[in-house]
C-alpha cells in the first residue's frame, strides 16, 4: 500500500512513522511544532499557515495612493476605507498584520494564500473600496469623476530581503504615531 512501509499498517501508524522519519525532521520548513489554531479555512502552525494542500508563510508589504495624491483620507472617509479594506481582506482569506491609513497613502503588511497574486489582491481591494467609498461620500464622486479614486500603480515587496520587523517599524514610524493599534488612521 505505501512504498516506505513493509507491512500494511493503519493510517495513524503510517502518519506517525512519517512524522518521526528523518525526511520530515531534515527539512526545516516542515519541522514546526504541531500547535494548530483554526482560523476559518486556514490553520496556523506556529508562524506558518496551512491550507488543504500547502504550508506557507507569504507576506507582502503594499502601498498605494489616491489619484493625484489628494489628501482626502481623513475623518469618516479614512474610517470607512479601513473598514472596506478589512472586509475585503477577510472575504479573501488575507490577514492584515500591520497597516496604516495616511492622508493619501495606505500602507499594509499582508499575509495571503499562495493561490493569490499580489496584483489580483490589489485589484480587488482598490476597485471595491473605490466604488463603495464614492457611493457613500458624494464629495469624492465629484472630485474623482469616472470612479478612479486610487492612482493606477502600487508598491509591493515580499518580506524576505527586508525583515518583517523593519517593515512593521517603517509603517509605525511613517507618520510618527506611537499607538499600538495594528491598522491605524493618521489624523
Amino acid at each position: 500500500m505505501y512504498p516506505f512501509v513493509k507491512t500494511q499498517k493503519s493510517f495513524f501508524q503510517v502518519t506517525n512513522a512519517w512524522f518521526n522519519s528523518t525526511v520530515f525532521r531534515r527539512y526545516q520548513l516542515l519541522a514546526f511544532p504541531l500547535n494548530v489554531h483554526t482560523l476559518d479555512k486556514v490553520k496556523v502552525l506556529d508562524g506558518y499557515r496551512k491550507s488543504s494542500h500547502a504550508v506557507y508563510d507569504i507576506k507582502y508589504h503594499v502601498i498605494w495612493v489616491t489619484k493625484y495624491r489628494y489628501k482626502v483620507l481623513h475623518g469618516q472617509i479614512a474610517i470607512r476605507a479601513r473598514e472596506l479594506i478589512r472586509q475585503g481582506c477577510e472575504a479573501r482569506g488575507i490577514t492584515i498584520l500591520q497597516g496604516k491609513v495616511g492622508k493619501n497613502p495606505i500602507h499594509l503588511l499582508l499575509s495571503c494564500p499562495p493561490s493569490m497574486a499580489p496584483s489580483k489582491i490589489l485589484q480587488y481591494l482598490k476597485g471595491r473600496s473605490s466604488r463603495l467609498l464614492q457611493d457613500v461620500f458624494p464629495e469624492l464622486k465629484k472630485r474623482y469623476w469616472g470612479q478612479h479614486f486610487w492612482a493606477r500603480g502600487y508598491f509591493c515587496a515580499t518580506v524576505g530581503t527586508v525583515t518583517e520587523e523593519i517593515i512593521r517599524n517603517y509603517i509605525a514610524d511613517q507618520f510618527n504615531e506611537g499607538n499600538d493599534e495594528i491598522f491605524k488612521i493618521d489624523e
